[in-house]
């Protein structure tokens, strides 16, 4: 039992080390398979700047 119980937490450890970004793991507690939705970025009144293009600021 004690060996299971040691196999199963080094697998959880395993499967949490392998989450790659931050991103992914907000979007899997807050997406919509969380039942919250995101929804879309808002602009709090100013531009955000466009750092591929300086010329559009």
């Amino acid at each position: 039992m004690e060996e299971m119980v040691r196999r199963l937490i080094c697998e959880k450890r395993q499967q949490s080390v392998a989450q790659a970004t931050p991103s992914e793991i907000v979007r899997r507690y807050f997406g919509p398979q969380g039942g919250i939705d995101l929804g879309e970025r808002a602009g709090f009144g100013f531009k955000v700047p466009d750092f591929r293009n300086p010329s559009s600021n």
